[in-house]
């Protein structure tokens, strides 16, 4: 099981980003998470952001078109590697720490 991240979790890392853009140092320096794909990564960075930035949100507001299938591609990766927990069209977020 993972840890998903809380709202408590959400709040606390938006009062630590020092931009307007987080990237938990843990995923790229880690070592739990080397074999993660570069690209996953960056993808698993969006969707925390997302998060962070507007953690509801109305799906018809949506700025621009997505290429689908490419996003499901990587929310199933995602899942699979356990950055997220899908259920259902939600999406809950893996709390990134550190294991040393």
């Amino acid at each position: 099981m993972i840890e998903i991240l809380t709202k408590d979790d959400v709040e606390e890392l938006n009062s630590e980003k020092n931009d307007q853009y987080y990237i938990p140092g843990e995923l790229f320096n880690g070592m739990q998470y080397n074999l993660i794909r570069l690209e996953v990564k960056w993808a698993y960075v969006a969707v925390l952001n997302t998060l962070l930035n507007k953690p509801h949100y109305d799906q018809d507001n949506a700025n621009k078109k997505v290429n689908a299938a490419k996003i499901e591609g990587y929310l199933d990766e995602m899942d699979e590697l356990e950055l997220v927990r899908r259920d259902g069209r939600n999406v809950y977020v893996r709390k990134i720490v550190s294991i040393f």
